[in-house]
């Protein structure tokens, strides 16, 4: 039902026996325990403005730094006023709130139960400006199909009780007092409730011949491998590595986006721009691309979707359509997440990202690069091809793919997304040239009697530097995380590679 107080619109549900409000949220991990100014920028919900109404278009103070002000502290309000009863008191509310409203939400704060938590977020925003005052002091505006994401979570344990999809219609005033946008009034109405969390769609079984003839490679430039690549991108190198990728005979290469670095919500052009200029470097040299998105995120919460969706929507935006682009990986090995995130949370995520792409781009292939993915299965029925990583005893490579087909419902294609062997010399522990090289040989064999199954190797060049970010600051970690390449460098191959190059010949060659 709905309820105006005070001028201020308050929406009441029932779920396990508590009255929930509009503004109502909860903990879960990742959540901010006190309201950081930089949390505020990490909340970045879309905002898309619509023409005006006829009679705002009369006032010619109305442009689009005003509508810029206007939203901004709209989705603060928004942001301010779930953090405020999260926390069990207000925070910073004068801010984005007229007294009354402020009245209410310090009601609402006093009045949580302590015996469950409701955590929400809002995605995007669509508005129109339906009237402005003269004076630009007091402002109405229309914000129409909001998706808003509410869970239920138990404050002990932390697990997801229920989520809930919401579809919400919102009217709002807002006037301007002391140079601050507040929220005056607002009235709100669902259009669309779902019960149950995203579902991605079901993709066809059915093998793809464009997978299937995947003769892939894992890329980052020898010098400035995981997260110095984007920080130092050379265009010179990235031709160089390409087209010794095309004249090796591989014809796809698979590489990464570092979530944070990319800016997560706020995502940052100039990096997007070299992510598009990559992709016109491997069409230029016919290599093909997967790309990779999310690595190194650490935060699957609630709280984080709203930049996941700005992320995700901003990139793929960017390069759907580009004819380097063959597939989408949705994250790397994600089920090594579950540990720490727990799976129920983690596997909520993927989802979502499944959906909210499909939305974005729904016609370039998908999958997600699972480290096991025999852990999730169900996931292999929302992507057009399964994708794992094997670093397991070469002898058992028959073993392990029998143990993922039987996962898999229909004769869907199949990618070994990464394997390989270092090369290093420890003190206590080495592994030879050849050690390399009769791993390869037993697996690249392996690979060929497969049917539908398509490759993907570990990696091009030995790197000359491992970032501690990636296997920590030990040495015996580090070392063999940089002899991985099947070459030393671009003019010289390991023994690997001359065991690998057969494989990748075409039929006619």
């Amino acid at each position: 039902m709905i309820i105006i107080f005070a001028g201020f619109i308050i929406i009441v549900t029932y779920a396990i026996g508590r009255v929930l409000t509009f503004y109502q949220t909860g903990t879960e991990p990742g959540d901010a325990m006190n309201m950081n100014p930089k949390l505020m920028l990490e909340h970045t919900p879309d905002v898309t403005w619509l023409p005006q109404h006829p009679r705002v278009q009369e006032n010619l103070g109305v442009n689009k730094f005003l509508l810029k002000e206007v939203a901004s502290s709209y989705l603060n309000s928004w942001y301010l006023a779930n953090i405020s009863i999260k926390n069990g008191e207000p925070i910073a509310l004068k801010d984005y709130y007229s007294k009354e409203p402020r009245t209410v939400l310090a009601g609402l704060v006093s009045d949580m139960a302590p015996e469950y938590q409701v955590y929400r977020i809002d995605l995007n925003h669509t508005m129109r400006m339906t009237w402005m005052a003269p004076d630009l002091q007091i402002c109405a505006f229309e914000d129409r199909g909001v998706p808003i994401i509410k869970r239920m979570i138990d404050p002990e344990t932390q697990d997801i009780l229920s989520e809930e999809h919401t579809i919400m219609d919102i009217d709002v005033v807002m006037t301007l007092e002391d140079g601050n946008w507040r929220i005056r009034h607002m009235v709100a109405q669902r259009i669309e409730e779902q019960d149950t969390a995203y579902q991605p769609p079901l993709r066809e079984t059915g093998r793809i011949t464009a997978i299937d003839q995947v003769k892939g490679i894992n890329y980052y430039p020898a010098e400035t491998p995981w997260h110095d690549f984007w920080s130092n991108f050379n265009d010179t190198t990235l031709h160089r590595d390409f087209h010794v990728m095309d004249s090796l005979g591989f014809n796809t290469a698979r590489i990464f986006i570092p979530f944070e670095e990319f800016g997560k919500g706020n995502v940052n052009l100039k990096l997007v721009d070299r992510l598009v200029e990559l992709l016109d470097i491997a069409e230029a040299h016919d290599v093909d691309v997967i790309v990779t998105l999310f690595d190194f995120l650490y935060d699957f919460s609630l709280n984080n979707y709203s930049a996941i969706d700005r992320h995700i929507d901003v990139i793929a935006e960017a390069i759907k359509d580009h004819p380097a682009l063959l597939a989408w990986d949705i994250k790397n090995e994600p089920d090594l997440d579950y540990f720490h995130y727990g799976q129920d949370r983690v596997e909520r995520w993927l989802r979502f990202v499944l959906h909210r792409l499909d939305e974005y781009d729904p016609d370039t292939y998908k999958t997600i690069g699972w480290l096991d993915p025999t852990q999730s299965p169900e996931f292999h029925d929302y992507v057009d091809f399964v994708s794992y990583h094997f670093y397991e005893d070469p002898t058992t490579i028959f073993d392990k793919m029998d143990q993922v087909r039987s996962t898999i419902d229909g004769p869907k294609s199949v990618m070994i997304e990464e394997f390989g062997r270092p090369t290093y010399n420890l003190l206590i522990k080495k592994s030879t040239d050849e050690d390399q090289a009769e791993y390869y040989q037993t697996v690249m064999s392996a690979i060929s009697q497969m049917e539908g199954v398509s490759f993907a190797l570990w990696t091009l060049y030995d790197f000359t530097n491992v970032p501690n970010q990636v296997v920590g600051a030990l040495p015996w970690k580090k070392i063999p995380q940089k002899g991985y390449g099947i070459m030393k460098n671009d003019t010289l191959g390991k023994p690997a590679l001359e065991v690998i190059r057969p494989y990748l010949l075409s039929p006619e060659e």
